[in-house]
C-alpha cells in the first residue's frame, strides 16, 4: 500500500464518519425505524456498531504504531485468513455472513446522543492518524481481529473503511425502505 493510498484511505474513512454523522442528525423517528425484511437492526444501531468497532480498529491502529519501530515484526503473528485475503481483493462484505460480538453490538435503548458522540469521537480519532500515513503504510506490527486473524495497521485501516461501507449502505436501503424517511423526501 502507498503513502498516498493510506492518506487517501484515512481521508476516506474520515468522509464515511461524517456521513454517519449526517445520517444520525435525522429525525429521531427515521434513524429509529427499522425494516426487518432489510435488517434487525434500525439505522441508529447500524451507525452506532460503526462507531464500536472503528474505535476498536483504530485503536489497533494506535498500538502498532506505538511499537515504535516501523520496521519491527513484533506481534506479526500469520498470515491473514483466506477470508480476510478475498474482503480486501473484493473490497465489500457479504451481506448475513457474520455474527458482531457482544462488545460491539450497542445495548439496548442506545441513543441518537450516545451515538454522536461515538462518531466524533471516531472523527477525531482519525484525524489523529491522518498525519501519520507514512507510519500506518510502514508499520509490520499486527493485532489479531475475531475472525480474520492477525492485522497491519493498513489492513485494519481497509477493513474499518469496507465495515463502514457496508453498514452505511444497509442503513441507506433502511432509511429509502422506510415510510418516514420517504414521507421527508416528498415534496
Amino acid at each position: 500500500m502507498s503513502r498516498l493510498r493510506t492518506r487517501l484511505d484515512v481521508e476516506k474513512l474520515t468522509r464515511l464518519h461524517s456521513e454517519a454523522r449526517r445520517l444520525l442528525e435525522l429525525p429521531e423517528a427515521t434513524i429509529q425505524s427499522k425494516v426487518p425484511s432489510i435488517s434487525a437492526w434500525s439505522a441508529l444501531v447500524h451507525l452506532h456498531h460503526v462507531a464500536l468497532v472503528n474505535e476498536i480498529a483504530l485503536a489497533k491502529i494506535e498500538e502498532i504504531l506505538a511499537e515504535g519501530n516501523p520496521g519491527s515484526t513484533g506481534s506479526r503473528g500469520g498470515l491473514h485468513p483466506l477470508g480476510w485475503l478475498c474482503i480486501r481483493i473484493l473490497g465489500f462484505i457479504p451481506r448475513g455472513r457474520g455474527r458482531a460480538p457482544e462488545v460491539v453490538i450497542p445495548p439496548p435503548g442506545s441513543t441518537r446522543e450516545a451515538a454522536l458522540c461515538a462518531i466524533q469521537a471516531r472523527i477525531a480519532q482519525t484525524t489523529r492518524l491522518a498525519p501519520l500515513s507514512r507510519e500506518i503504510r510502514a508499520a509490520c506490527g499486527r493485532r489479531k481481529h475475531f475472525v480474520f486473524g492477525y492485522l497491519r495497521a493498513s489492513d485494519w485501516l481497509r477493513f474499518a473503511i469496507i465495515h463502514t461501507h457496508h453498514h452505511l449502505r444497509i442503513v441507506q436501503e433502511i432509511l429509502h425502505a422506510s415510510k418516514t424517511y420517504s414521507k421527508q423526501r416528498k415534496p
